[in-house]
């Protein structure tokens, strides 16, 4: 049927419209002419408001015309039904019927609250009053038939019983238009006795999804699980990657785009907005080495160099790095211990007690309590170091804030310190302003003021020393160990004087040989033939002859100790250069050992301190056994200085 032919009116006599059509079954939309939710709004509420309703009502059809499909919705639906085979015209109701006043009276129980969330109906027994016309009959007339004096009325109440599609209209009429349950009204209205019930709600708002930046990848997060040791045990004090890598066109992130929220409604039907979704540009977030670029229809950040990622906490930029940045600190909780990568690492937290990083280059600008170790590179601390452990052989260690009762290891390389209390320091050259009771070995230091404490190096330049607490300040100059020299010299010395004894011996068998009657017949002759001074005669040529093959064992004899002589000899002239060597190492070996203290103002000794050069190195020692060994006084002899007063320059 088309929408013409389907144009009437309804049997109440109300007019329907054009998308309004009646069919074999009852009263059908038909879709292809509703061209908004208003048309069909302003149709129900006509309908109703003209004292109608409509019988055998598609509820969920309804409220879906009335608030949830949109024109693509619809287009949608007239896809499917085409696909189908079924009618462009949707079935609403049944019919249009007149919604009585004595019936409408019943409807009298609504409730809604302010916000509009929920509707409550106060569900009742209820009546419905009917007049009644009485005859009242008089005498009969004169053909004897009963006559009517008059008709009394008389009210007559009866039970009545709530209908759904009439409570429909009522509650649309009431501002309640959207929600309704319609098993749980059903359900009240057959209930005995008198109840508040809530038949409908609100649909909520349908909250959209703000723009997020995604993970793109698996690497780029951190494991925290226990690392594994080389022979298969758990770490547990050390996570299996804390920071990750990244490389050159690595995708990092990607942008997820925002996602609208959906509006609900409240039951009078009025929209409830969702909250607005925030979105942001994804060109602040690209720091350095990092860019921007579309893969797959989405904006994503790559990594421009190799390096590690990088979040300012403040304003979220997002940059790859050469150097490993951590602001949460190095403790149980957040890191476990580390064991570094890359060659640079910046921590913002603190380094908790039993904590342990190991790295190349590293800067802290919180304080350090635990362990922190470098490969021979830097490791700079800002503010303090209290009760850790600070190493880098062959590097350099700087202190800008404190450090106490820590130790403080570059043997080989470099310590600047601001003060230091208590502390172990080792180093082949130590600049420190303030020193107060603390252990020291290095080669070269140059201190602002030494308090109490010991110390040992070749060269110091103190501006101040004194006592602390009773403890003198004691300086040990490090002079070389003379034990090593001398025992080469002896060993030269010796290996002299063996080869002197050989030649001498060697020369007295040569000169026996010698003396024995045919050799020296044999070098007489040997010499005058070689001459010309003699010609010998064939008889004598043989006589010769026999003499030569009678000599010549002895004659190889004699080579043989010549030559080992000449070796005795080249021998001993090494000797005597490695002697001249070995001496000229002895004038050098005290060359820049010098102490100079501006000024005493407290108990300072300076003493020669002559180390064993075969014994464990110093930083090798405990704590205690290295203290007890500074603070060992010495022969008189090693004394250079000791006083309260003046100064001290030595050579």
């Amino acid at each position: 049927m088309s929408v013409e032919e389907g144009r009437t009116e309804s049997r109440g006599g109300f007019p329907l419209p054009a998308f309004i059509v009646t069919t074999g079954q009852g009263i059908a939309v038909e879709l292809t002419a509703l061209d908004s939710q208003m048309l069909f709004a302003e149709f129900v509420q006509s309908l109703f408001a003209s004292g109608n309703y409509l019988v055998g009502l598609d509820y969920a059809l309804f409220q879906n015309l009335l608030f949830h499909w949109s024109l693509d919705d619809i287009a949608r639906e007239l896809e499917r039904r085409e696909r189908s085979g079924e009618p462009s015209a949707v079935l609403l109701a049944k019919s249009v019927a007149r919604f009585l006043p004595e019936r409408k009276a019943l409807y009298r129980g609504l409730k809604i609250d302010s916000e509009g969330r929920e509707a409550e109906y106060l569900f009742e027994p209820l009546f419905i009053e009917r007049e009644e016309q009485e005859a009242v009959f008089g005498p009969p007339d004169a053909h004897g038939d009963p006559t009517i004096l008059e008709y009394k009325t008389t009210v007559v109440s009866e039970p009545a019983k709530l209908d759904v599609d009439e409570l429909i209209a009522a509650l649309w009429l009431g501002g309640a238009r959207l929600g309704l349950d319609l098993d749980l009204a059903r359900a009240a209205i057959e209930m005995p006795g008198t109840q508040w019930q809530v038949i409908a709600r609100a649909l909520p708002p349908q909250a959209g999804k703000d723009a997020t930046l995604e993970e793109a990848s698996s690497t780029l997060h951190r494991d925290n699980t226990p690392k594994i040791r080389p022979d298969g045990r758990l770490d547990l004090c050390q996570y299996a990657n804390r920071f990750p890598q990244v490389f050159c066109d690595d995708v990092l992130f990607r942008k997820l785009p925002i996602q609208e929220g959906q509006p609900g409604r409240d039951v009078r039907g009025r929209v409830l907005l969702p909250e607005s979704v925030k979105d942001f540009d994804l060109h602040a977030l690209a720091g350095e080495g990092v860019r921007l670029e579309a893969r797959e229809g989405q904006q994503c950040l790559l990594a421009d160099r190799d390096g590690f990622i990088d979040i300012e906490p403040q304003s979220g930029k997002i940059s790859v790095i050469e150097k490993i940045i951590n602001r949460d600190g190095v403790s149980s909780r957040t890191t476990g211990n580390l064991a570094l990568s890359g060659d640079e690492y910046e921590e913002h937290g603190e380094v908790q007690e039993k904590r342990r990083v190991e790295g190349l280059h590293m800067t802290f600008l919180a304080p350090v309590y635990g362990h922190v170790v470098s490969r021979g590179g830097r490791i700079a601390i800002k503010a303090s170091l209290g009760g850790g452990i600070a190493e880098s052989p062959q590097g350099q260690i700087s202190i800008d804030g404190a450090a106490s009762n820590a130790r403080i290891d570059a043997h080989g390389g470099e310590v600047v310190i601001k003060r230091a209390e208590s502390c172990t320091i080792f180093a082949a050259r130590v600049q420190a302003e303030h020193l107060v009771g603390c252990t020291v070995v290095a080669d070269a230091v140059d201190i602002g003021i030494l308090e109490g404490g010991a110390l040992a190096s070749k060269l110091a330049t103190i501006d101040l020393s004194r006592d602390r607490r009773g403890i003198p300040a004691l300086v040990n100059l490090r002079l070389p160990d003379p034990g090593p020299l001398q025992a080469k010299e002896n060993a030269l010395q010796q290996a002299a004087q063996d080869a002197e004894q050989g030649i001498a011996g060697r020369q007295e068998v040569l000169r026996e040989l010698r003396e024995q009657r045919d050799m020296k017949t044999y070098f007489s002759l040997h010499a005058r033939i070689k001459s010309g001074e003699q010609v010998l005669s064939p008889p004598q040529v043989a006589q010769w002859n026999a003499l030569a093959a009678k000599v010549a064992p002895l004659l190889r004899v004699a080579q043989k100790i010549t030559t080992e002589i000449q070796a005795l000899r080249q021998q001993l002239a090494e000797v005597a250069d490695e002697r001249a060597a070995l001496e000229l190492a002895r004038s050098e070996a005290g060359r820049g050992v010098a102490c100079t203290i501006a000024e005493v103002q407290g108990e300072t000794e300076v003493r020669a301190w002559r180390y064993p050069s075969g014994n464990k190195a110093p930083h090798l020692l405990p704590a205690k056994e290295l203290q007890a060994l500074l603070n060992t006084a010495g022969v008189p002899e090693d004394r250079l200085f000791s006083g309260e007063h003046g100064d001290f320059h030595w050579p």
